[in-house]
């Protein structure tokens, strides 16, 4: 692993639950490579992560899980988080 953790993330979020939609800023601690592709400037590392947030929505309240892919290229350069999944 060579990108810098933690890393910092925002996006807007809508929750599985109660559908409240909240711009989020959060963590991403740990990851796991899960492949790499040759490219012209080196390899393209694609890691997944899983964290956990909590609904901004003051009647709900609902553990969020989300669940996501990291892409780093070049080397130690995050070009995308992209969220796969939320339950």
């Amino acid at each position: 692993m060579t990108l810098e953790m933690p890393l910092n993330h925002s996006c807007q979020i809508k929750c599985p639950s109660c559908e409240y939609k909240y711009l989020y800023n959060f963590k991403i601690q740990d990851i796991e490579k899960i492949n790499s592709k040759e490219k012209e400037e080196g390899n393209e590392i694609k890691y997944k992560f899983t964290t956990y947030l909590i609904c901004k929505n003051p009647l709900c309240n609902y553990d969020i899980e989300v669940i996501g892919n990291i892409f780093e290229y070049p080397i130690n350069i995050l070009k995308a988080v992209n969220i796969t999944n939320l339950k």
